[in-house]
């Protein structure tokens, strides 16, 4: 183990420096929200701020839950360790206040703020706040009033989505993809309909022509995806209305793909080439242009049916008082942006804010975060807003903002990053890892070193190298290993079947060693081959629990119950009746069984 922590120069600037605002950037398992807790408590320590004047905003409510443990916890040792009077005191109150300290979600804390001052952001005071599922509800009832109404008013609305060559249940994502951004600006100005006939007859002579040196017998291994490709859109052209435009761009779309021939598949291997480059030639100069103006020419029209189906949707959530998440931070940022007095008192109540997982931060968070923190009450654009000294720190993981979680994006982390330098904030790093061996570290460092750019570019994170605080001693199972499938196993089944036989035996084999069957955790690219794993391990005597989304039908347990209510059904059934012993719920062996 290392003895010198590298970048506890930063840490000590988190937890003393409480007059600066900080934007941490922390690699995997560095410690970071053991630093904002630090940093917490020695704002109540030192003075600096009362417990209910903070606030800690993190994604979940998982998350948030797990830091008012961490919280509180950090606060009774410090307590109980604390010499000093004064200082034993301030901690005392804060443990007797905890309940009084913000920590959450920044949707429950916009919710909070709009209880508390209604009026002013001009809303029912006994506003409902939508969970996400309830919100979609919401969404699918108003959508079906939306399309109700319109067939009550005998609307051409339906004609002329047709007409564009989509159906109405491929709309309603687009729905909620509409809604998520409620505060954008949609362009719905008309644009002309290409015209796409001549094309059309053009590329259709080209493909007729590509058609013949296609052999008519399918080749033993199947046509290639031109050939697919070539048949499929003769075919359309014989049993399709081709005057109507959404035809055509149907068989646009059959080309506007990597479509590679298999010479060998062709009549003769110059005609594959020929035109396979004939009508790659024709796609980047005809076909691409048509299917853009087209998808330009659709936009608005989909764009106003949604805007319709939407106001829908917001008249039921006025008419019910309810608010979705976006609605909260809307409500919340328009409430601070157009309110000196309120943006005054919330300051005065909340003095310190800090923020947890800040890459997942959208442009509404920003906003409210800068208008909570500036020192001008009055400034209603957030980017000119300068935090108070000390008032503001945020802590995230860059690299984690490809997830695009919500709205969040890392063109927001990267603005919010260049205001807390230009406003006077500092920017720091924290690269040890406490988490992982130096074995694992170095060649996870050795992979992202080559993908991730030196310096960060406007859509990518910089490369940060993790330094690992314990060292691998040789001893044990540690660092990066592979368990091999024999080339014999080809079938998918067969591959996840014996991978878990392989894993199940070495832990099985490290159990014996003085491992527990808590430190090990299997992790599946895919749900589909959870279950075998979980009943492989189990069949090993190993105690194993299933997390995450699991088809319910695939669990031991289910099938096992379902076998269950099979043998009450079918008292003749034999073969349930036998399963049903052997199962979990009476564990006979074969032998008693037998005996």
């Amino acid at each position: 183990m290392t003895k010198k922590i590298i970048d506890q120069g930063a840490r000590d600037k988190i937890k003393y420096n409480l007059q600066t605002n900080f934007l941490v950037e922390a690699g995997a398992g560095s410690g970071k929200t053991t630093s904002l807790v630090d940093r917490m408590v020695n704002l109540i320590t030192t003075g600096a701020a009362e417990i209910q004047e903070i606030v800690a905003i993190t994604f979940t409510r998982k998350a948030a839950d797990e830091l008012k443990v961490r919280f509180q916890s950090k606060v009774e040792s410090a307590w109980k360790e604390e010499s000093d009077l004064e200082i034993k005191f301030r901690l005392s109150v804060a443990l007797q206040n905890l309940e009084r300290c913000f920590l959450g979600t920044v949707h429950s804390f916009c919710a909070k703020l709009l209880r508390e001052r209604p009026i002013e952001a001009n809303l029912d005071l006994t506003f409902k706040e939508l969970e996400e599922s309830e919100d979609l509800e919401l969404l699918e009832e108003a959508w079906q009033l939306y399309l109700q109404k319109l067939l009550d008013e005998n609307s051409k609305q339906f004609d002329r989505i047709n007409e564009l060559g989509i159906s109405i249940d491929q709309i309603f994502p687009w729905v909620g993809n509409l809604k998520e951004y409620s505060d954008v600006q949609w362009i719905t100005e008309t644009v002309n309909k290409p015209t796409l006939t001549s094309d059309f007859e053009s590329f259709m002579k080209l493909v007729k022509e590509a058609e013949k040196s296609i052999p008519v017998e399918e080749p033993d291994k199947g046509y290639d995806s031109l050939q697919k490709a070539i048949r499929m859109a003769i075919q359309k052209e014989r049993l399709m209305d081709v005057t109507k435009d959404k035809n055509i761009i149907g068989i646009f779309e059959l080309f506007n793909k990597s479509l590679k021939p298999t010479l060998n598949r062709w009549h003769s291997k110059e005609d594959a080439k020929f035109y396979s480059e004939k009508i790659n030639a024709f796609l980047e100069v005809s076909i691409k242009p048509l299917l853009q103006a087209w998808k330009e020419y659709c936009h608005p029209i989909i764009v106003d049916f949604i805007q319709e189906a939407l106001t829908v949707y917001e008249d039921l959530k006025k008419e019910r008082s309810l608010l979705n998440f976006q609605d909260l931070m809307l409500h919340t940022s328009k409430l601070l942006k157009k309110n000196p007095e309120v943006r005054s008192y919330f300051q005065r109540k909340y003095r310190f804010l800090l923020i947890d997982e800040f890459q997942d931060t959208d442009p509404l968070q920003a906003e409210i975060m800068f208008f909570l923190t500036s020192e001008n009450p009055s400034e209603q654009i957030w980017t000119r807003c300068r935090p108070k000294a000390g008032s503001l720190f945020v802590v995230g993981d860059p690299k984690q903002a490809i997830y695009r979680f919500r709205r969040s994006d890392i063109d927001t982390y990267n603005r919010v990053k260049q205001l807390m330098e230009e406003h006077g904030g500092e920017i720091l790093q924290l690269i040890t890892n406490f988490r992982s061996v130096d074995r694992v570290t170095e060649k996870l460092n050795t992979v992202f070193e080559k993908h991730l750019p030196a310096v960060e570019t406007l859509h990518q994170a910089a490369y940060r190298p993790l330094i690992a605080y314990h060292k691998d001693d040789g001893d044990g199972f540690t660092g990066i290993n592979r368990l091999s499938v024999l080339a014999d196993f080809s079938k998918k089944e067969e591959v996840i079947l014996k991978d878990a036989e392989n894993i199940s035996l070495t832990i099985q084999a490290l159990l014996k060693k003085g491992y527990r069957a808590k430190d090990f955790m299997v992790l599946t690219r895919y749900n589909d081959g959870v279950s075998i794993y979980a009943r492989i391990i189990e069949a090993m005597g190993i105690p194993v629990s299933i997390s995450g989304e699991v088809v319910m039908g695939e669990t031991r347990e289910f099938q096992d119950l379902w076998i269950l209510l099979k043998s009450f059904l079918d008292p003749t059934d034999e073969v349930s009746f036998v399963a049903v012993l052997r199962g979990i719920f009476f564990g006979i062996s074969d032998q008693e069984l037998y005996e």
